[in-house]
């Protein structure tokens, strides 16, 4: 402890339980002192700054995206009674330490404690959202809005993945959606997909596609041999590493699509993917899709190629508007009047 901070013995006692733990678990060495005061120094200073802001602008309410990021402004809103509603950026699961609170870590002294930095509101995608987690708020401010910019940039491409699945086409297009967490063991299982798929004499029937995240684009060379052995050994195997064409574009074309926990695998299903997820750590947070039999969860290229060569397996049929439903204009000027 550096002294910036006056914590009370208690307090110091917590933190270095906290470090010893984190420390025989993860075999590291923190400052976790220097950490949580850095951290506390800067909310304190957003926040001292939100307050003069607000005081300056006086606004009804407040918009944000990633309140969990914002927690200064979350807290200087909740100071001045002034409303938060937060947009919906991505994925939420139960596993999200962002938004999920199950009840008994609210509880301090057997008492449901009220979560300071969260959001009175948040704008959804969709109905699906709704129920995606514990939310330490009511259900009726989990209010589904829609998603605008998937909307007006999937129009385009939608025709093209109606025909897709309604006309006879000479290679069906297999798309791998990356994330760097999960490179590797994605780049490994797309590499042994289309090499298993060219030993059977398969080829000719099947396009793949190895979509990387934009924070891969550079690297992917130096961090991923699979993918330039595939690039040197398959004139079937494509990588893309920059944003064109359209990610929208790609789904639409495509009749398989196989990633992990990316808010692009739900974005992929709206455009009729048969999806598979390959089974990493963070796979769970696509628990609720595996259970419901929307997606299938694979271990191996063996395992994915049975999947496409089965046509007849079970894949359940789901109503995409759950996901993203068509932006409500009238809910956002309600929200705006209110």
């Amino acid at each position: 402890n550096r002294g910036k901070l006056p914590f009370t013995e208690e307090e110091k006692q917590l933190i270095n339980a906290i470090k010893d733990e984190l420390e025989t678990a993860f075999k590291i060495e923190i400052d976790l002192f220097r950490i949580m005061e850095d951290h506390i120094l800067n909310f304190q200073y957003d926040y001292e700054k939100y307050i003069e802001l607000l005081q300056r602008k006086n606004p009804k309410v407040v918009f944000l995206v990633v309140a969990y990021e914002n927690k200064a402004l979350v807290a200087a809103c909740k100071k001045m009674n002034i409303e938060i509603i937060e947009l919906q950026h991505g994925t939420i699961s139960p596993y999200h330490l962002g938004y999920s609170y199950p009840e008994n870590t609210m509880k301090f002294n057997d008492e449901i404690k009220d979560i300071e930095y969260f959001p009175d509101k948040i704008l959804s995608f969709g109905d699906y959202w709704k129920n995606a987690c514990p939310f330490p708020i009511d259900s009726e401010n989990i209010i589904s809005m829609g998603f605008p910019y998937f909307e007006e940039n999937s129009k385009t491409y939608m025709e093209i993945s109606e025909e897709k699945n309604n006309e006879p086409i000479a290679q069906k297009q297999i798309l791998f959606i990356s994330q760097g967490v999960i490179g590797k063991y994605l780049s490994k299982l797309a590499y042994e997909t289309a090499s298993t798929i060219k030993q059977n004499n398969d080829s000719q029937n099947f396009k793949f596609i190895y979509k990387l995240h934009p924070g891969e684009y550079g690297t992917w060379k130096e961090n991923y041999d699979y993918l330039t052995k595939a690039v040197n050994e398959f004139d079937n195997f494509t990588v893309i590493d920059k944003s064109e064409p359209p990610l929208y574009e790609l789904f639409a074309k495509s009749h398989y699509q196989i990633g992990a926990f990316s808010t692009a695998i739900y974005e992929g299903l709206a455009f009729n993917c048969r999806t598979f997820i390959i089974d990493v750590p963070g796979v769970e947070y696509l628990d609720d899709l595996i259970d419901k039999d929307i997606v299938k969860k694979v271990k191996s290229s063996e395992e994915l190629i049975n999947y496409i060569n089965n046509e007849n397996i079970s894949i359940q049929e789901y109503d995409k508007d759950y996901f993203f439903k068509n932006f409500d204009e009238t809910i956002f000027k309600k929200i705006l009047s209110d």
